[in-house]
Parts: structure tokens; C-alpha cells; sequence
């Protein structure tokens, strides 16, 4: 009986993100249109091993063809040889449907190179393999579309996911051809500070290449909504030239860096860019030279043509601390325009007083059935505010 109510769940979920049509109509709006696997002919599957591979396994069952909605009869950790590579399309994995308290993807990360794709409720926290060369690229979760490479990579959701202890990013959409991705009520902690990456090695700061999440150059239609980022060194979130992003309405505590506009090394163009209704509670680490946008200055000719808008932002200074964080970087102000170049559907965004609250409540996998790693990072956000 859970099978069913579990997808009745889901379809609703998806069918009361519709776009709000108000508003100006010359701005894209960008909303989660995908279902997944959700669709007619699907076949259900149900994961019964926590092995790696094998029958009932998670990868067996997305390795399978044509639309699938993917349950879980189980609980616990799976623990990866390599990376868990979703190429067939049209699948949704539902982790609310595990019995308690859920499913944690370890050792490996899982990776999204196809299209309409739902991903809900499931945890992936990699950690170190201690060699260079593999946390080189070591990210939690990532969608990622190479041209020639990946075909169609778009129409992607991550939905009630938790990511960290990532080497790399802990969620990242890169390649250069990814569109159309909604990440939303997500945790996005603790990318590790110290491990194998071959920065973190040679990083004399103290946060290391500890990282939050990257928008990588090519990548558009990205909406980061309503997310909890928590003690993550930089890239909370990093966007980069020739992407269109929103940010919105998430909270980023314990930062040491917040928001960084970038330009990869040898790539140029436009980034539209809309932050807006976003909570800011750095960390001891945070440089005092800080801002919630920032960019170095070597990158700004890259990004001509840009458009940037940001809004509605707040600062919660922790108690003790004598940071004064900035808004925007005086670098990126050539860019900012009076109103938003890109937008999202209907979303009902939370005041800055209520925000964390809010989202320590529903950010995450399964956010009332927490496990102990979610547990403790939510927890560990408690200290105070001015």
C-alpha cells in the first residue's frame, strides 16, 4: 500500500509547482515542469539490497529503460565502488518511501547526464578516498551535460535532497551543456575542508576546498530555491559566465565565503543572475572584506553584457562578531540592473526574520524523519543571531 500512496504524494508535489503567470511577461520564469518517471507506462521498481550493484540494487534499477519510479524497501547506507550514473531518462527516485530512517549514498557520488529526472529524499555524503586524483572531481551530487558527450541533459530535479562531505562541490551542474535544473529544500553541508583534493593539500586557509555548490560556465535555467546551506568554506552557491541562475530564498549559515560571481579560466559570456530573499549567517571563518556577491577582479571583462539583479538580501550577524558583511561587490555594481532579468514560478517566499527556522524544518531528506548526520548539522545552527 505504500508503493501507491507514496506516488499519489510525488504527483501531487509536482502539479502544485505551476507558474505564476502574473507579473511581467517579457521575464522567464523558471519552474520544475518535469515528472520524472511519473508518466504513463511507468514501471515501479523497488530497491531491496544496499550492495553497490547486483539485482534489487539502486544502480540496477536505474540502469533500466523507460520510465521507472524507483522505491526503496530498505534502509541505510549504500556504500559506492564508483560514482552512481543516471543515463536512462525519465526516472524518479523516491526516498520517502524507504522505511526509517532513509537511504545515505557513501564513498561515490551520483551523477545526472540525461533528462526529466526527480530526485527526492536520499542523502549522498562521498567523503575522502584519499587519493588526489579521484577527489580531484569527487562532487556529492551533479548533473552534468558535456556537449558531444552527454545528449539532452535538462529537466532536472532535486528535490528534499541532503548532500556533503563532498571533496569537491558537494552539488554541482556543470559541463557546459546542463539546462533546466530545480534544486530545491536541499541540504548542502560540510564539504570537507582538509581531505584529498589536491587544493585542499596545498590550501592554507583554514576552510580549505570546502564547497557548497557550483553552476558551472554553459549551464541555464538553474533556480537554487529555499535551500539550507551549513558550514561550507565557498561556492554558497558559485555561479559563472554564460549561465542564468536564480538564487533565491535560501539560507547560508557558518559561511566563510557567501556567493561568488565567477568566469572559468578560458571561458567568456553573459551571466543573468537574479539573488533575492536570501538570509546570510556567516561564520567565524567569514573575512570581514566580505559580500554577499563578490567576484575577483580579473574576471570582470569576461562577464560584458551581464545582467544582475539582487534584492531583498539580509545579514544576520552572529553574536560577537565585529564583520560588517557588504551587499554587493563594488566590481559586479556595472552589472546590476533595477529589475530581475529571469525569475521563478510560484513559490511562496519566507521573510528574512522566519527563514532559517523555516528551513530547518523542511530542508533536507525526509526533514521529519532525520537522520543522525542531518540531525546533528541542523542542530549545530542553533547559536544566535543579532
Amino acid at each position: 500500500m505504500r508503493r501507491w500512496v507514496t506516488i499519489v504524494a510525488i504527483i501531487v508535489t509536482v502539479a502544485s509547482m505551476t507558474c505564476d503567470k502574473d507579473a511581467r511577461a517579457d521575464m522567464p520564469r523558471l519552474s520544475p515542469d518535469t515528472a520524472g518517471g511519473l508518466v504513463s507506462g511507468a514501471t515501479v521498481i523497488t530497491v531491496t539490497s544496499l550492495s553497490d550493484a547486483g539485482p534489487g540494487t539502486l544502480r540496477d534499477a536505474l540502469s533500466r529503460a523507460g520510465p521507472r519510479v524507483i522505491l526503496f524497501g530498505i534502509s541505510g547506507y549504500v556504500d559506492l565502488v564508483k560514482d552512481l550514473i543516471i543515463r536512462q531518462p525519465n526516472v524518479t527516485i523516491a526516498g520517502q518511501s524507504a522505511p526509517s530512517p532513509g537511504v545515505i549514498l557513501r564513498c561515490a557520488g551520483l551523477q545526472v547526464r540525461t533528462h526529466d529526472v526527480v530526485v527526492e529524499h536520499i542523502g549522498v555524503y562521498p567523503g575522502s578516498s584519499g587519493d588526489p586524483k579521484i577527489d580531484y572531481k569527487r562532487d556529492g551530487i551533479s548533473v552534468i551535460g558535456i556537449p558531444g558527450k552527454d545528449k539532452d541533459v535538462r529537466d532536472v530535479v532535486l528535490r528534499n535532497v541532503s548532500a556533503g562531505w563532498a571533496t569537491d562541490e558537494n552539488m554541482s551542474v556543470a559541463g557546459g551543456a546542463s539546462r533546466s535544473v530545480w534544486i530545491e529544500h536541499s541540504l548542502i553541508a560540510e564539504g570537507l575542508r582538509h581531505a584529498s583534493h589536491p587544493v585542499s593539500l596545498r590550501e592554507k586557509s583554514p576552510t580549505g576546498h570546502s564547497m557548497g555548490l557550483l553552476v558551472g560556465p554553459g549551464s541555464r535555467e538553474i533556480a537554487i530555491v529555499g535551500n539550507l546551506f551549513v558550514s561550507n568554506g565557498g561556492r554558497n552557491p558559485a555561479t559563472s559566465s554564460g549561465t542564468s541562475v536564480v538564487v533565491h530564498n535560501n539560507g547560508f549559515v557558518n559561511t566563510a565565503a557567501i556567493s561568488q560571481v565567477t568566469s572559468a579560466r578560458d571561458y567568456s559570456g553573459e551571466l543573468t543572475l537574479s539573488y533575492t530573499d536570501n538570509v546570510v549567517r556567516p561564520g567565524g571563518d567569514a573575512a570581514c572584506d566580505n559580500y554577499m556577491l563578490r567576484i575577483s577582479k580579473k574576471d570582470v571583462p569576461k562577464l560584458a553584457g551581464s545582467q544582475i539583479y539582487a534584492a531583498g538580501n539580509v545579514i544576520q550577524q552572529v553574536r560577537g562578531s565585529k564583520c560588517k558583511l557588504g551587499d554587493i561587490q563594488p566590481e559586479i555594481e556595472t552589472f546590476r540592473k533595477t529589475t530581475p532579468p529571469i525569475g521563478i514560478g510560484k513559490w511562496s517566499t519566507i521573510a528574512p526574520t522566519a527563514l532559517i527556522d523555516n528551513l530547518k524544518g523542511v530542508a533536507g531528506m525526509r526533514p521529519l524523519d532525520r537522520n543522525p548526520i542531518d540531525r546533528r548539522i541542523v542542530d549545530s545552527i542553533d547559536f544566535g543571531a543579532k
